[in-house]
């Protein structure tokens, strides 16, 4: 389906999105 398509998408960006804050914050505290 493409509903679960895009579903899918986002929760991936989602999650890339997170991890890529919580490397920045991580780095930024040391």
């Amino acid at each position: 389906m493409i509903v679960g398509a895009v579903v899918i998408g986002v929760a991936v960006l989602v999650c890339a999105c997170s991890v890529t804050v919580l490397r920045r914050r991580g780095r930024s505290r040391g």
